[in-house]
């Protein structure tokens, strides 16, 4: 709640650096690896190889807890036997990271209300029904991306799953 009122009165504190996006996304991989394991879902990833660099202009801690937001998310809504493909790519002038899953999906007539404040949607079909969310997530992440210079929206057909797509200005990639 207090990230929600700082972003609102346009208090919030980032500190924006260049940061390895790849090593990022390696290290939330990685991270998740286990949890997707213990659920029974198969965690994938592209892009993120160790020979690989993007640099972006963002905050790191933010930027974790987006990813952490995204991913959290397709493993609450994707069942035992589904998958999770994280994809890291780059044209000349952005980053574009794509979080995709087998989950249940979104509805059409949901898609609009999905980054505002407070949404959670029909959980009947959770994963994971004691991980009920605060309906916040996508909001503040919708939000940091754009102090980050970068844009967040979803594509989603409603019983086959979701991808989740956001884009941050790419400094340097190689």
């Amino acid at each position: 709640m207090l990230d929600v009122s700082r972003i609102e009165m346009g208090r919030i504190k980032v500190d924006l650096e260049k940061i390895d996006l790849v090593q990022i996304a390696r290290e939330i991989y990685e991270d998740y690896l286990l949890q997707a394991k213990d659920e029974n879902i198969n965690l994938v990833s592209h892009g993120i190889e160790k020979n690989k660099k993007v640099i972006v202009n963002a905050d790191k801690e933010r930027l974790v807890q987006v990813f952490s937001n995204l991913i959290g998310n397709a493993l609450k809504f994707t069942p035992k036997g589904g998958q999770i493909t994280i994809t890291l790519k780059t044209d000349e002038k952005d980053a574009e990271v794509t979080v995709q899953d087998t989950g249940i999906g979104i509805k059409e007539n949901d898609i609009p209300k999905l980054f505002a404040k407070f949404v959670r949607l029909n959980d009947s079909h959770i994963s994971v029904p004691s991980t009920m969310g605060t309906g916040l997530g996508l909001y503040i992440s919708k939000k940091l991306l754009a102090l980050f210079g970068g844009k967040i929206w979803v594509e989603s057909k409603y019983g086959k799953g979701s991808k989740f797509i956001f884009t941050l200005p790419a400094i340097e990639a190689s």
